[in-house]
């Protein structure tokens, strides 16, 4: 199934479609703590910061990456990460895939690599 993602994302260069992609994997990033907290706060930011540029006509593919393994790595630490893994990966996969070389450490972050 991830190699299927990754070799179909291969295909996918459209910015609107990375950009659906990053909003859907931020989608299911979600941390259990109160609005106020900073787990909240720097997970906002790097959503923020992983949405913004991959909204840009011509997106850092390091600056989405760099955001990506902060909200990854903030998100991992809540409760239930482990319920979406499984939604998550192929979307991850195929960002990863597009993201080419700066991908790498995002998959190693979740195991796929």
């Amino acid at each position: 199934m991830i190699t299927q993602c990754i070799e179909k994302s291969k295909a996918t260069t459209d910015r609107d479609q990375i950009a659906h992609l990053v909003s859907e994997v931020l989608g299911f990033l979600q941390v259990d703590e109160e609005p106020e907290s900073d787990a909240f706060a720097l997970l906002g930011s790097a959503i923020e910061d992983a949405a913004d540029e991959a909204a840009k006509p011509e997106p850092d593919k390091e600056e989405v990456g760099d955001a990506l393994e902060r909200a990854v790595k903030y998100a991992k630490a809540a409760e239930d990460f482990g319920e979406h893994a499984e939604k998550l990966l192929p979307r991850l996969a195929a960002l990863a895939s597009w993201l080419g070389p700066v991908g790498h450490s995002l998959l190693s972050m979740v195991g796929l690599a």
